[in-house]
């Protein structure tokens, strides 16, 4: 079944991080929705960057999201929403994994 939804967007990273420091690992996607296993080294730091809405749920070790001037702690079971766009940066102070779970951008038309 052929949809209109792009790949594209479904949860990147920014350029910039060290490839030992980050894994980021699909664990399966539907037509409106992604899900994918982030894995992030004790002191990786995650540069500011925006992209489609996603729900990240702290599966464990610890961190802190910044954004909008707010510091927000990375606990094991916390679950932190950023709304499409929101300029965000992540810094891992333990080794990290996360559960990202994020909707599909349509693509243009055309």
């Amino acid at each position: 079944m052929q949809n209109n939804l792009t790949k594209a967007r479904f949860f990147t990273l920014p350029d910039g991080i060290p490839a030992s420091g980050r894994n980021i690992e699909h664990l399966g996607e539907g037509n409106r929705m992604a899900a994918r296993a982030i894995a992030l080294a004790a002191g990786t730091f995650v540069p500011p960057h925006a992209g489609p809405e996603v729900f990240l749920y702290v599966l464990e070790g610890q961190g802190r999201l910044l954004a909008a001037g707010d510091a927000i702690e990375l606990l094991p079971g916390r679950v932190v929403h950023c709304p499409e766009n929101l300029v965000h940066s992540l810094e891992a102070t333990t080794a990290l994994r996360l559960l990202g779970v994020t909707a599909a951008v349509q693509s243009a038309p055309g």
